[in-house]
């Protein structure tokens, strides 16, 4: 849930608690009566899927799901939501503002873009229209000295098949940030290329300060299911430590343009194991050992970015994590980032 307060009429406070629900829903109550904000839209509520998933309305599953409290800045609720991961088609992952007093639509960001704006040319034709996924499932973060919100993009749909998206896919897997009183885009910075592991950013994007060449850097630190941490000046989105684009495996499904390289963080190092050994497996009993490792010896492997292919595949992390929905936490008095992780 998220909480505002601001002066109403006569003076008086007003305060209100925002949430939304698994039925599409952006809520204010008053935080003092627990009672729906009459003012607010319709009697207390917003419908989401007006205006973001008018088409698919008949399917109460899709476009529906809030998994996250929207964040406020000012007189504005920020809110993505959850989206299924399949089919392709279906509502895609906008991220819209609302005024906390009235409910009233303020802005919208296309997460897939529109033809015309920034990113549209990263999809292969009108391979973004209608493109489902590339949503804000979990935590935003606000710079609210800088006014700035900050989006943790998930992946498009279907996500572990892209034949049909050729392209970079701008904006999934993508820290976005965005001027918090109008939507319009300050940076991006793209994690993921073309996903095809369902490595969405799962992660509240984390706004800490960095001391380097002896100064004081704004920065947000990005967990992902890879176990990078990604670091980027906060104003201008460049990464404050080298990142190297590295050439990836290549898919064998037929169809299917895997993008060649991928980003990885040379510092900090991965907060999570990457790459299993046959060493590691198991070894509980005699039973358990040898059913692992035949079944070890017939999964394909290549390193963190190995595609799904016509063959049995091992994704290690996998899309699991690595660093999931749970974040991180930064300690500026020592500098330290701790982080919960899967493996």
């Amino acid at each position: 849930m998220a909480y505002w307060e601001g002066a109403a009429q006569g003076q008086t406070l007003d305060k209100r608690i925002l949430f939304g629900t698994v039925d599409g829903r952006l809520i204010a109550l008053n935080a003092e009566t627990g009672k729906p904000a009459p003012d607010f839209g319709n009697s207390g509520y917003v419908d989401l899927r007006t205006g973001g998933a008018d088409k698919w309305r008949q399917e109460p599953s899709w476009g529906a799901r809030v998994t996250s409290p929207p964040v406020v800045f000012q007189d504005l609720a920020i809110i993505g939501w959850g989206l299924p991961e399949y089919p392709a088609k279906g509502p895609s992952g906008v991220v819209r503002a609302f005024n906390v007093r009235t409910g009233k639509l303020v802005w919208t960001f296309h997460t897939v873009p529109h033809p015309g704006e920034p990113g549209n040319e990263t999809w292969a034709g009108d391979s973004w229209k209608d493109r489902m996924g590339v949503n804000v499932w979990s935590m935003m973060s606000v710079d609210e000295k800088r006014g700035m919100v900050f989006l943790p993009i998930g992946s498009p749909s279907y996500d572990f098949y892209g034949g049909d998206r050729k392209g970079q896919n701008l904006f999934a897997n993508s820290l976005v940030a965005l001027n918090a009183a109008t939507g319009k885009l300050v940076w991006y910075y793209q994690m993921v290329h073309h996903d095809l592991w369902d490595y969405d950013l799962p992660a509240q994007p984390l706004l800490i300060t960095v001391r380097q060449n002896g100064r004081s850097v704004p920065a947000v630190a990005q967990i992902t299911k890879m176990g990078f941490i990604f670091v980027l000046n906060r104003v201008t989105g460049k990464p404050l430590f080298p990142v190297e684009e590295r050439p990836v495996p290549e898919s064998n499904v037929p169809g299917e343009a895997t993008w060649p390289t991928q980003p990885m963080p040379l510092k900090p190092p991965a907060l999570a194991r990457q790459s299993l050994t046959r060493d590691e497996i198991t070894r509980v009993s005699p039973e358990s050992q040898r059913y692992c490792t035949e079944l070890f010896d017939k999964l394909t492997n290549k390193g963190v970015y190995t595609p799904a292919g016509l063959e049995p595949t091992l994704m290690f992390p996998g899309y699991h994590g690595g660093g999931n929905w749970s974040s991180g936490s930064f300690d500026p008095a020592t500098g330290y980032l701790s982080v919960s992780y899967t493996h």
